[in-house]
């Protein structure tokens, strides 16, 4: 569902005022820190067509943002699944995105991305070493603490984006 939302939201992201719609992404990202944090993420259990809303729901702000995986954290967190599962889903979900969102940023970028590539480059490697590293030093955390520290990551997320896009 998340992959839907993805893909809708990038073939949308050109007719909306991203500017608007980044600050709401952060807020939200705000919001679910703050309810994480509070614990009443803990007190509501979405299942059914609540789950695949939050999915559609993350997905589609995340393609219109470009920033969508901030959403799909601030989304698992209700679930509270162990930090194994957490990352896992995690990063399937964003695998599954990505392939439905990529073709559609790559189609209306085309070859402005030429420019980019080395930085492209640079964030790949990034993530492919913050993956292993970032998997012994979180598998290593108690289940409350990995929840409140993706939490206050998730808050601190919101705080940049909304500060970034009042720039």
């Amino acid at each position: 569902m998340s992959a839907a939302g993805g893909l809708a939201g990038a073939l949308l992201y050109l007719k909306f005022s991203s500017k608007h719609l980044t600050i709401i992404l952060g807020f939200l990202l705000l919001a679910t820190s703050v309810a994480a944090l509070t614990h009443w993420a803990e007190r509501w259990k979405p299942a059914g067509v609540a789950a695949s809303l939050l999915g559609v729901a993350s997905g589609f702000f995340g393609g219109i943002a470009g920033n969508q995986g901030g959403l799909r954290a601030a989304a698992l967190l209700a679930f509270t699944l162990p930090p194994v599962a957490y990352v896992a889903t995690s990063t399937a979900v964003g695998l599954a995105v990505d392939v439905a969102r990529m073709p559609i940023y790559v189609w209306r970028a085309g070859s402005g991305l030429a420019s980019f590539a080395l930085l492209i480059a640079v964030a790949t490697v990034g993530v492919i070493i913050g993956t292993l590293f970032g998997e012994r030093l979180l598998f290593g955390l108690s289940p409350r603490v990995f929840q409140r520290l993706i939490a206050i990551l998730i808050g601190a997320l919101g705080v940049w984006v909304i500060a970034s896009t009042l720039k």
